[in-house]
């Protein structure tokens, strides 16, 4: 039986687009061997590389969702 807790991943992102397929690859895999809900949510602050849509191309069997910050705000 599926258990009806949800996982919530929050990963901020500033060009990762060197990064961020090995990442949703490995949540995938998560996904899969623990048959678990998985909700990821990246903030993107203001990548001028092809983060966002690497992120947004990307099939998964969990849900996604992006948020999407432009221009970049730094570390504070």
């Amino acid at each position: 039986m599926r258990n009806s807790q949800k996982i919530y991943l929050l990963a901020p992102a500033f060009n990762e687009e060197d990064s961020l397929l090995g990442l949703l690859n490995r949540v995938e895999d998560f996904v899969k061997l623990h048959s678990c809900a998985l909700q990821f949510v990246l903030i993107n602050d203001g990548s001028v590389d092809s983060t966002k849509e690497i992120f947004n191309a990307f099939t998964s069997s969990f849900e996604k969702h992006l948020i999407d910050i432009q221009p970049n705000k730094g570390l504070s």
